[in-house]
């Protein structure tokens, strides 16, 4: 790779480009070797090379993910071990070569592409990646479909908004991810409050917010603690005791399902969600932990224990949820689950601007979608689509495959760094200053790349320029 100055991209990009940028329906002359795989000029190897790259990554992805899963049904005594652990190493080795195939599917695509029409449009991205998503996603097992597919169509609205702005189409609006959480929240809270959520959704959420805010909730009754002399329960006893002074202070309202008063619940909450928040703080940052205590370097392990973010996002939620729901059954006299479910969510909901984050947004809104598209399906209000989840799962990751090709720096870090693992490291090799014309930046990411690419193997002048321009051809420009 040679390292080439912004004047020396500038420049190229005057003179060979046009003035006025290329649609999605033009084509440019190159083929795949000058302007794709340009670390290999056979397109059958290339393929070779990717699955070689791309299935180890796989299965380092989903061993561990399937290992658990069984670990958990192992607990279970009367479980048949001998089946379970059969059905973990084929499952196992279906879902690495479903996501080996995915990008293996889309370097074959556009070679067959170029081979077809002899030449790229601006839509071969979404075109090569939708082929290639739907022959791929057809050999993953049916019950992981319909999660792959709400995951990649999440970070396609995501890319999608992304690419809306860098065009001017759409303006961001500040703070976005926070009113879609907000906005999000207050449905799920609402169905959850009445009691509508699928069985999953509904126990998360009375793990997080607390089974007595379900419509079928009675007032529980408290199981004293047995003594013991171990220093948990000594802390647990303590606890509790604290807990049955503070269900002593303010009201208790009739119309509220939890025990004591409604200071005391919400005093629970706020201190039980902020230490789970802790907690999971702590988790995030575990290399950190590790190495300060391996080091015994306390100035290492600061970092990682002053940080809050997370514990005040657990505790303002569950605080404000339950806040608003025992101040509006004081103030009403009763209890309307649907409405005050939705009030208390929407409030609730803005503790995410204490830890603000689009993907957690994103996911939330598409989630939602989802749960409201089959209410409406099982109350034929939609028609039911055979296939959808393999449908939505192509046309999402026909949005991730044309921008990585063409605006890579419109994708997520995180998953643009995925794909280039499952590419085998190959995305980035693209030529892509010669993309530059359809107007979409494409090497923003790359400016300073330009392949090795055999002479006697480039057929088009534009590439031969190119090429010569940045000292890569036997003559000069």
């Amino acid at each position: 790779m040679n390292v080439l100055s912004k004047y020396a991209i500038a420049e190229f990009t005057e003179r060979c480009s046009p003035r006025q940028y290329l649609g999605l329906f033009d084509s440019v002359p190159y083929s795949c070797y000058e302007c794709g795989h340009t670390w290999e000029p056979s397109c059958v190897r290339t393929w070779m090379i990717c699955f070689h790259r791309a299935f180890p990554f796989s299965l380092k992805l989903y061993i561990p993910l399937y290992l658990i899963t069984a670990m958990m049904q192992l607990r279970d005594r009367n479980a048949d071990r001998k089946k379970i652990f059969k059905k973990t190493i084929i499952s196992i080795l279906q879902s690495s070569f479903f996501l080996a195939m995915n990008g293996t599917y889309f370097l074959m695509a556009i070679c067959t592409y170029r081979a077809i029409f002899g030449k790229f449009h601006g839509v071969y991205g979404y075109v090569t990646g939708f082929v290639s998503s739907f022959l791929s996603i057809i050999l993953e097992r049916k019950s992981r479909r319909g999660a792959l597919s709400i995951y990649v169509f999440n970070l396609a609205l995501e890319t999608l908004f992304k690419m809306y702005v860098a065009r001017g189409w759409v303006r961001p609006v500040k703070h976005g991810e926070i009113y879609l959480f907000a906005l999000s929240n207050m449905l799920y809270l609402s169905l959850f409050r009445a009691g509508n959520l699928p069985p999953t959704i509904q126990n998360l959420f009375q793990k997080i917010i607390g089974v007595e805010e379900t419509t079928h909730s009675t007032r529980p009754v408290s199981n004293p603690a047995q003594r013991r002399n171990s220093l948990v329960n000594y802390i647990q006893t303590r606890y509790q005791q604290l807990l049955d002074y503070l269900n002593l202070i303010g009201p208790n309202v009739q119309s509220c399902h939890h025990r004591g008063s409604c200071f005391g619940y919400i005093c629970h909450g706020a201190v039980k969600y902020f230490s789970i928040g802790y907690g999971l703080q702590i988790l995030t940052r575990y290399r950190s932990v590790i190495t300060a205590i391996i080091k015994l370097r306390i100035s290492l392990l600061k970092p990682a224990l002053s940080a809050f973010s997370i514990p005040k996002f657990f505790c303002a939620y569950v605080t404000l949820f339950r806040v608003t729901n025992c101040l509006l059954r004081w103030a009403f006299g009763g209890d309307h689950p649907a409405v005050f479910g939705a009030l208390s969510g929407l409030f609730a909901g803005f503790s995410s601007a204490l830890y603000p984050s689009t993907t957690i947004s994103m996911y939330a809104v598409t989630k939602m979608m989802e749960i409201l598209v089959m209410k409406a399906v099982a109350k034929n209000w939609l028609p039911y689509i055979k296939h959808f989840d393999v449908l939505l799962y192509s046309s999402s990751m026909a949005v991730m495959f044309h921008a990585a090709m063409l605006e890579p720096h419109n994708i997520r870090p995180g998953y643009w760094k995925f794909m280039i693992s499952l590419s085998g490291n190959c995305f980035p090799l693209v030529f892509r200053i010669l993309l530059d014309k359809f107007g979409t930046h494409a090497s923003k990411l790359y400016p300073n790349f330009v392949p090795n690419v055999d002479p006697a193997l480039v057929k088009s002048e534009e590439v031969r320029q190119a090429l010569a321009f940045f000292g890569k051809w036997p003559y000069t420009m």
